[in-house]
């Protein structure tokens, strides 16, 4: 099994990925795979869930009804 505590994430170089794979039924290589696209995917499901925490935070418990009703 490869290394990984050299791999830079942020390097433009991929022809290292070779090395690594992932699965263990099915090996899939990380050279085979769009790692540009599955950033931007995972960039926008941060900003995603990070919008749905601050509205979350927002929520104070006296302005909740249903817990209000609950407590009452």
């Amino acid at each position: 099994m490869a290394e990984l505590s050299g791999f830079d994430p942020d390097d433009e170089d991929l022809s290292g990925l070779n090395e690594f794979s992932v699965g263990k039924k099915i090996k899939i290589s990380l050279a085979d795979m769009d790692l540009p696209s599955w950033r931007h995917e995972l960039l926008g499901d941060l900003e995603l869930i990070t919008a749905l925490l601050d509205s979350i935070n927002r929520v104070q418990p006296e302005d909740d009804a249903k817990l209000q009703h609950l407590l009452r």
